[in-house]
């Protein structure tokens, strides 16, 4: 079973207001189907690994995502993960997508949800899901990373990739 990238998308971001219009891709694709756009760029790490990354603009027109990059990870010419990253926002958008898409989760007492800082993992039937949030005096990053529970099998050649690069 395929997990449709609308989906995830299309419920994250229009639960929160954010309608995205991302129904390109489903885990599995080929990086080929991936639309052409001046802000995307296309890293080839090997034969069989390619990241395309892209501000989420390209298929999202909300001002407040500006800023927010997502990459795309294809290994064998099939897309495994995505990765949808913020950095230096005052305010956890990130955590309110994961949140609406994955359902809410029990945070550290007493700080306020913009605030909040830590790791949360999430699983349905078609994904893997993490959701990240670092905050310290000079720097703030967010991300949510999904993960193909069909083709998870297939970062372990993304793995032994950074493993050599090191």
């Amino acid at each position: 079973m395929k997990s449709f990238i609308c989906i995830i998308f299309f419920i994250l971001l229009t639960t929160t207001s954010h309608a995205c219009n991302i129904n390109f891709l489903s885990f599995g694709s080929s990086p080929l189907n991936f639309p052409s756009d001046t802000r995307t760029k296309i890293k080839k790490l090997s034969n069989d690994i390619i990241i395309i990354t892209t501000p989420i603009n390209v298929f999202c027109n909300k001002s407040d995502l500006n800023g927010t990059s997502v990459d795309f990870l294809f290994i064998k010419n099939q897309l495994v993960k995505i990765k949808i990253m913020r950095e230096n926002f005052k305010n956890n958008l990130l955590l309110d997508l994961a949140i609406n898409k994955y359902g809410d989760f029990k945070r550290t007492l007493g700080l306020e949800k913009n605030n909040w800082r830590g790791t949360q993992g999430f699983e349905t039937k078609q994904e893997y899901a993490a959701y990240v949030s670092v905050i310290n005096n000079d720097y703030r990053i967010e991300i949510i990373e999904i993960v193909s529970k069909n083709l998870s099998n297939l970062m372990t050649i993304y793995s032994q990739f950074q493993d050599n690069e090191k």
